[in-house]
Order: structure tokens, then sequence, then C-alpha cells
């Protein structure tokens, strides 16, 4: 009888052991824990905790690594760092090339499309300008991922986690988050706008819908739905599921960084910042990819409308209604958050577990690297050739 008693406290031990590994750990669907915990055993890009809550250990599957779990973990750390960005580079690239060379590639059909350098405006036909964005943001997106689904052996299960353990938090506390976070931005970026302003570039940020009703219709679900899915799989899905294993945090704050840079545009890049992090901690969250893809195209939606008032012509009274509109977008999703929040008994941060090297070390082993500085260097050229400058 004591020895089973025995081997129940050692089993409960394990278990609650397994738990505490990351302080997130409960937001995740079990299968989805065991199988990236066995990843990281196996896998060069990965390291494997143990389940001592005394002694966090890195194991390669055959025993210690070796006496000095913090090397292990900065150069595992650098791999990872290494494989997420060259993942970016080929993203800028195909973003890049393909906004050049597909008009060159045409040039001698009769179809007349043409190209403002690093721009995303393509001239020509309506429905030829949809198929060739389509094109360039379904093929920047989906071969990255499926380059670093290749390097890195990890499963589509790990790599995309879909299940969400807790669904009555997307709805009740994600999506008004998205909401409310869209009204905010659109405040804060008035004065990151102001500073930008101060820099000689232009912040009027202007657009113009296609004239054929059916090509507008595209053209908004291209943004909002395909566009969207296809970025939360590589930026949420790839890229946040290598780099959370170096702890939750790092991961959200990297990934927003990733989205904020590879956008190209400075006007927007502050706003886009904020939304990332919202989205990383709901997808932490709820343990699910699909988390981000709802509230992106939730945020989608309401800052295509809130550009499509500002792009109309402003009567006297438009700041009137534009203030009630934000009130009214800020507090209504705050009151339901918070009904919710009560409701729920739930807790507003994250537990999110230490690893060997500090925040600090991990954030300057990622911002000293010569391929994050290289992929930095250039997206930051193609935003100052694209973003337009005052006359």
């Amino acid at each position: 009888m004591n020895e089973l008693e025995s081997k129940a406290r050692s089993s409960k031990k394990n278990s609650d052991n397994l738990s505490r590994e990351t302080g997130t750990a409960k937001y995740l669907d079990k299968e989805y824990y065991k199988n990236y915990r066995t990843w990281r055993k196996k896998n060069t890009f990965g390291y494997y905790l143990d389940n001592d809550e005394n002694r966090l250990t890195y194991r390669d599957g055959f025993g210690l690594i070796k006496q000095y779990p913090e090397a292990e973990e900065r150069a595992v750390l650098n791999k990872a760092n290494g494989i997420v960005v060259f993942t970016l580079m080929i993203y800028t690239l195909i973003t890049v090339l393909g906004s050049i060379a597909i008009p060159g590639f045409v040039s001698n059909t009769d179809i007349k499309v043409g190209t403002n350098y690093f721009r995303e405006l393509i001239s020509g036909s309506e429905w030829t300008v949809l198929a060739f964005l389509f094109l360039i943001n379904v093929c920047s997106r989906l071969v990255p991922f499926v380059i670093i689904l290749k390097i890195l052996k990890m499963p589509l299960n790990i790599m995309l986690p879909l299940k969400t353990k807790n669904r009555k938090i997307i709805y009740s506390e994600a999506l008004p988050a998205a909401v409310m976070n869209v009204f905010i931005c659109f405040v804060l970026n008035q004065f990151y706008l102001h500073f930008l302003g101060k820099t000689g570039i232009d912040i009027n940020i202007t657009f113009e819908l296609p004239e054929n009703r059916a090509v507008l219709v595209l053209t908004l679900l291209l943004e909002t739905v395909l566009v969207t899915i296809t970025n939360e799989i590589l930026v949420r899905g790839a890229c946040m599921q290598l780099l959370r294993q170096f702890g939750d945090g790092y991961a959200i704050i990297i990934t927003s960084l990733i989205t904020a840079v590879e956008s190209f545009d400075l006007r927007m890049s502050f706003c886009l910042f904020i939304n990332s992090l919202i989205i990383g901690y709901f997808t932490i969250k709820t343990g699910s990819v699909m988390t981000a893809i709802v509230m992106r195209m939730a945020m989608r939606a309401f800052t295509i409308l809130l550009l499509c008032m500002s792009a109309e012509p402003a009567p006297d009274y438009a700041y009137v209604h534009t203030a009630v509109l934000v009130l009214a977008g800020t507090l209504i999703p705050l009151i339901i958050m918070c009904v919710a929040r009560e409701k729920n008994n739930d807790r507003m941060y994250l537990d999110i577990k230490d690893t060997f090297l500090s925040d600090y070390e991990k954030f300057m082993y990622f911002f000293t690297s010569p391929a994050v500085l290289i992929w930095l260097a250039v997206c930051f050229a193609i935003s100052m050739c694209t973003v337009p400058m005052k006359i």
C-alpha cells in the first residue's frame, strides 16, 4: 500500500512539475504541449527543460548537455534567431522582387502593368492589379512558411496550434480588446504622425479604392481575410512557436517587432507594433493561432473603416463624430472585457517563467546579431523608399 501511495505521489509530482515548466502551460492543449516538448528534446533548434522545478536543466534526449546550460541556451537562441531572420529575408525578397519582376516579365505581353519600385501600388487594369497583389501576398508568406517548416522539421500541429483551450476568451476578451485597441491606436498614432511630420515625411495616408465593385469586394477580402490568415500562419505560427521556448514574453515582443518592420510603412509601424503585442498576448492566453487570425481580421476591418472615413472630405462637425466613435469604440469593449473577466475570475497578466538567460541578454543577442542588423537595415531602406516625402 505504501508503495502504491509513493508511486501516486511521484506521479502527481511529475505532473505538477510538467505544468510548472512554463507558467503559461495551463493555457496549452495537453497534446500540443507533449509534442512540443518531444520536438524540443530531439531537434537542434530546441531545448528541453528538466522536470525538476528547482533545477531548469537542458537535455538532448541522451542526458545532460553540458555543465553550463546558459551557454547552450545562448547557442540555441542564436540558431533560432538566425532561422527566423532567414525566413523574413525570403519574405522581403519575394515582396520586393515580385513588385519589380512581375511587371518586367509581362512587359512583352498585352498585359499593361507597372510599379513604382518598392511601392505596393501597381498600375494597370484593376483585375490585373488584384491578381498580382494576390500572387505576391500569398507567395511572400506561404513560401517562407514551407521553408521554415522543412528546416525545423516541426510537426504542423505544433507550428500551427489551432485547438483553443478556452474559447470564451476569444469572444469575451480577445475580440473586444482588438476593437478597443484599434481606436486607442488611432488616437495615439496622431501624436506619432505629428512627430514623423517634423522629419519631412508626408503623414497623410491616402489610398485608392477600385472603381469596379467586384474588384473592390475581392480586394477587401484579400486584405482582411487572406493576407491576415497567411501572415498569422507565418508570424504567430512559425516564428512565435519557435521563439516561445525562450520565454513567451520574448516571443510576443519579437514577433510584434517583425510585424511592424515588415509592413515597410513608417506611418503605420507604431500601430502595428501595439496591435501585435495585444494579439500575441491573447494567442498565448488561448494557446491557439486561430485567436490571432480572428483578432487580426477584426483589427484590419476596423482600421480600413477608419481610413475610409478619414479619406472623405471632413465637414465642420467631423471631429465631433470621430470623438464619439472613438469613445464608444473604447468604452464598450472595455466594459465587455471587465464583465467577462469578473465572470470568469480571470487574471490580466501571464505567469511567464524565466529561463537561464535574462530578458536583457536575449534581446541583446537578437539586436546585435549581424543577420538581424542586415535585415533591419534592408527593411528600413525599403521603408524610406516607400514612404512619401513632403514636396
